[in-house]
């Protein structure tokens, strides 16, 4: 086992493995309106609540934007979520939703739906419904990016290459603890 430690290639080909499981993850989609405005991700307001101010916009109604303002409300932070479809994305679990709606209407968070930033400034986030929301932080929890190309790399440095869960395809923990059971049972009971 090696810990921080990056896989690459060259790594992968002096190892010389049988097996390579690329399970890199993702990252988070960083909107085009967030580039270079000092808006953070999700993940950082998380580790970091205290690099959000006191009135927070999160664009992103899915459940690390929803789960998000109400942890972020719990600690006194006012917060309103931007999302650009008509409803919440509940990630598949409209039992678990039901909860978190719950806790976003306990916490009084706003949700402004069919509604994108337009414009980020120090000052808050001008909505493409021509509104203005003041906000000292803007957050983003816009979804995932894959990480195949990082996993694809590996593709050609053992005999076998398994390639699972959001390197391969974003979705959920169980999608992905599913298929790496599903491929982990699999591993030498087929010759390559």
């Amino acid at each position: 086992m090696r810990l921080s430690t990056a896989v690459t290639p060259e790594l992968a080909r002096e190892l010389q493995p049988d097996v390579i499981v690329a399970a890199l993850g993702s990252e988070a989609a960083v909107p085009a309106v967030c580039r270079g405005t000092g808006a953070i991700g999700a993940e950082e307001a998380y580790s970091h609540p205290e690099k959000v101010g006191g009135r927070a916009v999160i664009l992103g109604g899915g459940l690390v934007g929803t789960e998000l303002a109400v942890y972020l409300s719990t600690l006194g932070k006012a917060c309103t979520i931007l999302e650009a479809t008509g409803r919440y994305n509940d990630g598949g679990s409209s039992m678990h939703f039901g909860t978190v709606r719950e806790q976003l209407t306990r916490w009084k968070v706003e949700t402004r739906f069919n509604t994108t930033a337009e414009k980020i400034a120090p000052e808050g986030v001008t909505c493409s419904d021509g509104s203005f929301i003041p906000a000292d932080t803007v957050i983003y929890a816009a979804g995932r990016v894959r990480r195949s190309a990082e996993a694809a790399a590996l593709s050609g440095c053992a005999r076998q290459f398994i390639q699972l869960g959001d390197c391969l395809q974003v979705a959920n923990i169980q999608a992905a603890t599913s298929l790496a059971w599903t491929e982990a049972r699999n591993i030498g009971r087929f010759s390559y």
